[in-house]
This record gives structure tokens, sequence and C-alpha cells, in this order.
């Protein structure tokens, strides 16, 4: 395909922002803030991840690439704020946190863009100029991302959920062999005794309204007892389609509820990957 072509099929993912860490000790400082092994970082692929907190909670859900010697990272544009708290552990590193930039994305593949994770063909690349709009192919690619699973987080459920909860173990987002980062104490105590306790599943609704579901909505089983949290929803026509995490006994088929007694709407659970 033409490069013109392919760049007029891009479109803006404005629900993500990004930015990037550049400086001689830029990889050095990525790789003792975040849970993948940033020296396994190429330019060809987006590596998704995570950066927690000392009691190994995620913070950010991002993703990483290494380009023209500066890590980018891509990350919800409702998390931003935290940059200002990662720029409080640059003491010391010679690094350069640049300014938030635009994300443009493709269905298929761009020129100087990585490949995006997933079975979809997506590619990704920073842009310091805001890409066209596509609201029709932006709400496909938040489908895409859900059937991952790709789960971002939100100002209400950041600092909730352990690495392994958001299925980050399975895509090469957590390594148990690189060194320290924050929490990463008890990320692997809990790997190595084997206490995971939690799980990502996708779940699918018939939506009576038309505002999805928010991030951090709890579940229930049918006795009401806590069955899990909602990370992400997106309403396609009349079915709202999500990520959830909940208790390793709740499994693919399961009926969950959300919301209270009286008002409460019935999730059918299924594996991400299934989803959309």
């Amino acid at each position: 395909m033409d490069v013109t072509v392919e760049m007029l099929n891009s479109f803006d993912i404005s629900h993500l922002s990004a930015l990037r860490i550049s400086g001689p000790d830029a990889l050095r400082f990525c790789q003792g803030q975040l849970t993948f092994d940033v020296n396994q970082l190429t330019d060809t692929n987006w590596q998704p991840g995570a950066w927690c907190d000392t009691r190994g909670r995620c913070l950010i859900v991002i993703l990483a690439r290494l380009n023209e010697g500066c890590v980018e990272w891509v990350l919800p544009r409702s998390q931003i704020d935290l940059v200002a708290r990662l720029k409080m552990f640059s003491i010391g590193h010679r690094i350069e946190i640049g300014p938030t930039v635009h994300v443009r994305g493709c269905f298929g593949s761009m020129p100087q863009s990585g490949t995006y994770p997933g079975r979809v063909s997506r590619s990704l690349q920073l842009d310091d100029a805001p890409p066209p709009s596509n609201p029709a192919a932006l709400h496909r690619w938040r489908l895409a991302d859900l059937a991952t699973p790709l789960p971002w987080l939100q100002p209400t459920t950041s600092g909730q959920h352990l690495p392994q909860f958001l299925g980050l173990e399975d895509n090469k987002g957590l390594s148990y062999t690189k060194g320290c980062y924050p929490g990463q104490e008890v990320i692997a105590r809990v790997h190595y005794l084997g206490k995971v306790k939690r799980q990502l599943l996708g779940f699918s609704y018939t939506a009576a309204t038309e505002q999805p579901l928010e991030p951090g909505t709890r579940l229930g089983d049918a006795e009401q007892n806590e069955a899990g949290e909602v990370v992400d929803c997106v309403l396609d026509e009349h079915v709202g389609f999500g990520l959830a995490v909940c208790p390793i006994a709740v499994q693919a088929g399961a009926r969950l509820m959300a919301g209270g007694a009286l008002e409460s709407t019935t999730l059918e659970m299924a594996l991400p990957e299934t989803l959309c």
C-alpha cells in the first residue's frame, strides 16, 4: 500500500496519550520501574506491561517500545497526571521525560510504527500533532483491545490489582528474573507461593442504557457475595462488552450481577479472547 494511503487510514487514539523517556540512562531507569524486561524492547513491537506501587499494585498499564534511543510509553490519557509522580524517581538518572504527545493508530501497518499486541493486525506510533479523528475506527479499536486483552486502567481502578490479576503474566508483561522494580518482592512472592487468587475475565450483557458500566463497578454473585470489579467496558449498539478482575473460582459462563440489588445488570462471563 502507498505510504500516503496508509497515513490517511490512520487516526487519533484519543483516549490514549504518550511520552518519550530519553537520555543515556533511559533504558536503565525504565528497567528499574516497569514489570517487564525493558532490555528486550525493539522498535517493531509494542510490549504491554505496568508501573506498580510498592505494594505490587498496578498504577498504570502501559505499552512500550524502544525507538531511536528513547523508550516510548503509551498510557490512558486519564492517567497522565501520574507522570509527575514518575519524575520523583528520576533523581540520579541522566534522563529526560518528554512532554505528552498524541497516539496515531492504524488497522494494518504504517511506516515507522510498532506492531500492536493481539490477533487483530494493528500498528501504533507517537505523533507530535493531532492525527485525524475517526470515531467508527476508534470504536472498533477499543473493542479489539478488550479481546487482546489489554486492561487499560483508570483513576478508579489504579492501585487495586497485581499484574497477575490483569493477565500481564500471559503476554510477557511480567518478568520474575529481570531484577528489582517497585512492588517486585510482593509480586514474586505471590507467584512463587502459588497464591494468585484473581484473574482477568471478559463479560457481555444486554445494555438497558446508553452508558457503559463504569470502571470500578463492583460485581456480585447470585447470593450477592463480592465477585469482582469492572476494569473496562464498551457498548456496541445494545450489547456491552468488557473486562473484569474476578476471583479464580469464577469461570467463563458464570453469571454475575453489576449494580444494586434493585437495579442490577446480569453479566455473562467469558474468556477475553472470545469477546467481540
